[in-house]
């Protein structure tokens, strides 16, 4: 290991701290370099993590961008608990969520993800919840995004079920079209983890059937709509296609991600994001 880690720093500390964006880049790079080269120990990773939060709210997309990748390595190299980490870096992490740039957007997903398995249920629950009640659509949708992802890759016990299961159903009712198939794609990634329990969950809290209808449809699962419903009844009575036209604005087939154009039926429950997890985002203000 290193010794004198933090008279290392001097140099990119104070470029990372210039108004001058090249200057700004330079420590960025003079970082990443250091990075590759130190030891992971958790008195060197808090250096560069505490160097790397101010640079994760950097309006230049090149610095956001490359610090969150620094932040993914670091999270999954870091000896001992990253989770004091991990709570450092989320509010600027989550602005990162919020960003009018669909690069930016889509690096915070995938980097959201990774810190949530580092932070066990009840503390990346907590966290997804800045997200999930942010007051810009984009956050809660990229906190979505993440979840799914997160869902996918580690199972949903690592990240709580039931909370989860809940923010999904709220945000399936959100006034923003782009969150709502986000909060369908985190409900079939439950769905493809744990399996009835979600479908029981969508029926017992009594969802309205233009949500529910189609979010079951995409989810494979017409069946679980008894014969005898109101709902059922609405279905068969409907015009044709109607499930397939209301799935892109509407709480709609919830595609989750950029598969909003392919037809609902073609979807797997599996899929719901791309593996950058950049999602529905990509469809949003032209990114």
């Amino acid at each position: 290991g290193r010794t004198n880690m933090a008279g290392e720093f001097d140099g990119p500390l104070g470029l990372l701290a210039s108004r001058e964006t090249k200057q700004r880049l330079d420590g960025l790079h003079q970082l990443e370099a250091l990075v590759r080269d130190m030891s992971r120990d958790h008195q060197s990773v808090a250096l560069v993590v505490d160097a790397l939060v101010p640079v994760l709210a950097d309006n230049n997309p090149k610095m956001a961008q490359g610090a969150m990748q620094l932040v993914r390595e670091l999270s999954s190299t870091a000896e001992g608990d990253f989770t004091s980490l991990a709570l450092q870096l989320w509010p600027n992490l989550v602005q990162c969520m919020a960003d009018s740039k669909l690069p930016v957007r889509t690096a915070a997903t995938t980097t959201a993800m990774s810190l949530l398995n580092v932070l066990g249920p009840q503390q990346a629950l907590d966290r997804l919840r800045v997200a999930f009640d942010h007051k810009n659509p984009r956050a809660r949708e990229q906190g979505l995004e993440a979840a799914a992802l997160a869902v996918r890759e580690y199972g949903s016990r690592p990240v709580g079920l039931q909370g989860l299961m809940a923010a999904a159903v709220r945000l399936l009712e959100d006034q923003d079209a782009h969150v709502r198939d986000a909060a369908g794609g985190l409900v079939a990634a439950l769905d493809a983890d744990v399996g009835d329990y979600v479908v029981d969950e969508l029926k017992r809290r009594a969802l309205p059937p233009r949500v529910l209808r189609p979010l079951l449809e995409r989810l494979g699962r017409e069946d679980d709509l008894s014969a005898g419903t109101a709902l059922a009844r609405e279905r068969s009575g409907g015009p044709p296609g109607l499930s397939r036209e209301r799935s892109g604005g509407s709480a709609g087939a919830m595609q989750g991600g950029a598969r909003r154009a392919v037809p609902a039926s073609a979807h797997s429950p599996v899929r719901g994001t791309n593996g950058a997890g950049g999602g529905a985002g990509s469809q949003r203000h032209g990114g």
